[in-house]
């Protein structure tokens, strides 16, 4: 099982929230823990960006990535 948290603005031009939760659906079912933290406001770039309280959830959330073990495919995160 891995750990995900998937940040996506409500005003994103970029990328169409239902890709995100169409990921979220698929990686539950394969029996993984993701959260969903939808940015009201937020555009494409509002998770990365240091001075959004976006970004300072992602930072909290950050130690929950390395306590369970999830490990990624010999190759990184390219590997099939």
């Amino acid at each position: 099982m891995c750990r995900s948290l998937l940040g996506h603005g409500d005003e994103d031009k970029n990328v169409p929230i239902s890709q995100t939760d169409g990921y979220a659906m698929v990686a539950r079912a394969s029996g993984d823990y993701v959260e969903v933290q939808t940015v009201s406001g937020g555009d494409h770039f509002v998770v990365i960006d240091p001075s959004s309280k976006a970004w300072a959830d992602v930072v909290e959330w950050l130690p929950l990535l390395f306590v369970t073990g999830c490990t990624l495919p010999q190759g990184g995160l390219g590997s099939p």
